[in-house]
Formats: C-alpha cells, sequence, structure tokens
C-alpha cells in the first residue's frame, strides 16, 4: 500500500507522537534535576513528607513536616498545587517557598541546578534507557498496527492505545511545562498532545475491549472451528460427507464465500446426543 493511500488524521497522528516520544525520552534523561523532596496530603494542606540528604529542599531550608503555603507567590491548598507547580520550574532561578513551621512562617527560596542525568548511577542510566526501548517498541507496534489496517476502526483503536501507553512519562514531571514552553511552537503543539493523550489512555482501552470481541465473535466460523475440535467425529459424520465442517469453512473464506454454519449441524449434534443416551439406556438394562 503506497503511502498516499493512507488518511491524513493517521499520517498526522504519527508525526505528533513519534515527536512526542523523543522529547519525553529527552526529559526523562536530561530533564530538570528534581528537588530532592516528596510532599503529602496530611490534614487537608501540602505537607513535606521526605527530604533527600543534601538535595536543593534540604539545602533551601526545608525539613520533614513543613506546611507549603505558597510557591513563587501562588497558594498551595493541596498536593496537586504543588505538583502543578513543580512543572513550571527553571534551571538556576530561585523559587520562593513560603511553608509553615511550628505556627510560625517562613520565607526560604529553592534553586534548582543541572539535569536529571548528573543524578544517575550507571545502573539507573541503563535502566533507564531499557524503559527507554520498551517504549519505543511499543510506540512501533502501535504504529505498524494502524498502517497495516488504516481504515478498519477498531484496528485504529488498538493502536492508539499502544501509542499513547508508548508515550506516557511521569505526570507532573519538574520543570516539563517550563521545557516545552521553551520550544519552537511547531514543537510546542504535538509535545503537548502526547501529553494530554495519556488522560484518554483508559476510556480508550475500554472501548477497544468493547468492540474488539465483538469484531472477532461476530464471524460465526469460529464457532464451527471450536465445535468441530470438542465433537470432531460426530459433527463431521451427522454433517454428511468427509470432510470436516471446520474445512468446509475455511474453504467457503478461501474462495471469498461468506461462511455460513451448516443448517443441520446444531440439529446432528442433538440427534447424536439422544442416540448416544438412547445406547447408554439400552446397555443399563
Amino acid at each position: 500500500m503506497s503511502s498516499t493511500s493512507y488518511p491524513w488524521r493517521i499520517v498526522a497522528a504519527a508525526v505528533v507522537s513519534i515527536v512526542g516520544y523523543f522529547y519525553l525520552a529527552y526529559l526523562t534523561l536530561f530533564g530538570l534535576s528534581p528537588g530532592g523532596m516528596d510532599v503529602e496530603d496530611k490534614s487537608g494542606h501540602a505537607v513535606v513528607s521526605y527530604l533527600e540528604n543534601d538535595g536543593p529542599a534540604a539545602r533551601a531550608g526545608l525539613v520533614v513536616g513543613d506546611r507549603i503555603l505558597t510557591v513563587d507567590g501562588q497558594p498551595i491548598g493541596n498536593v496537586v498545587d504543588w505538583l502543578a507547580h513543580r512543572m513550571n520550574f527553571v534551571a538556576d532561578r530561585p523559587i520562593p517557598i513560603d511553608v509553615e513551621r511550628d505556627r510560625r512562617r517562613l520565607d526560604l527560596t529553592m534553586t534548582l541546578h543541572g539535569s536529571v542525568w548528573k543524578d544517575y548511577s550507571p545502573r539507573l542510566r541503563a535502566s533507564q534507557f531499557i524503559f527507554l526501548a520498551n517504549k519505543l517498541i511499543t510506540l512501533v507496534i502501535g504504529l505498524f498496527v494502524v498502517f497495516s489496517r488504516p481504515r478498519d476502526f477498531v484496528s485504529r483503536l488498538g493502536g492508539w492505545v499502544l501509542v499513547t501507553m508508548a508515550t506516557v512519562f511521569e505526570a507532573f514531571q519538574w520543570g516539563m511545562a517550563s521545557a516545552i514552553r521553551s520550544l519552537p511552537f511547531l514543537f510546542q503543539w504535538p509535545v503537548m498532545l502526547v501529553y494530554v493523550s495519556a488522560a484518554f489512555r483508559t476510556p480508550l482501552l475500554f472501548a477497544f475491549f468493547c468492540l474488539f470481541p465483538k469484531k472477532l465473535f461476530r464471524g460465526r466460523w469460529i464457532w464451527i472451528v471450536l465445535l468441530d475440535r470438542l465433537w470432531p467425529a460426530k459433527l463431521g459424520l451427522f454433517a454428511g460427507g468427509t470432510a470436516r465442517p471446520a474445512d468446509r469453512v475455511l474453504a467457503a473464506r478461501n474462495t471469498h464465500r461468506p461462511a455460513e454454519i451448516p443448517r443441520p449441524l446444531f440439529r446432528c449434534a442433538h440427534r447424536s446426543a439422544l442416540l448416544s443416551a438412547a445406547r447408554l439406556h439400552h446397555c443399563s438394562r
């Protein structure tokens, strides 16, 4: 099939997914170094729950148990607010953080330096490459499914599920929003589309598994194959002829004729069951 026969929407989606994958892979390896802290919801507030020794947060003066009030002048009401704000952090730019400690308000400043690559150990770097390789394989398989049957809605749906699985990375990654904003516009929108598509992965997966079994079992030939494997001798004997029902169905499919269940098939199976029951009854007497 030539490339001109593919719908333009599929080609555009493939380009978006490829650009988004490679840029997000770049962020995973060379994105902004994290602050070395974890925040959790506690009593309805965002509270520091973990600090890395000698990390940026610890050097800024934060301690475990601090309640975060504002970040860069914006109020923090819960963990989601904190995660959203840390996506906008920029390297080497001081970040004002107001916290409450022992009922006292403290004004602190945290500064992030360098990329995450410097924080990785050799073993962690290798694991990140393996992780990205698995994602790339998933992306290639998803695109192969879509381009193999571009006009089949179920195939497109299944391929897009794989593509979203291949381009989903850590949510609320440190400095991700600010890094994307620094890109040229032609690269901004595909990366953001890939990131937003992660929200639709679960509905896409649900829709695919609702439609794919229906399409699979709508072809009645599969039931003949299953029945022929369960009762090959009896069904072949009562259906007439020496060829098995599955063989006749497959032959019909090879000649591009619609495969149908032989009408006497289930009647013959029922008759076989009755004859077997009659023989057992006669022997028991």
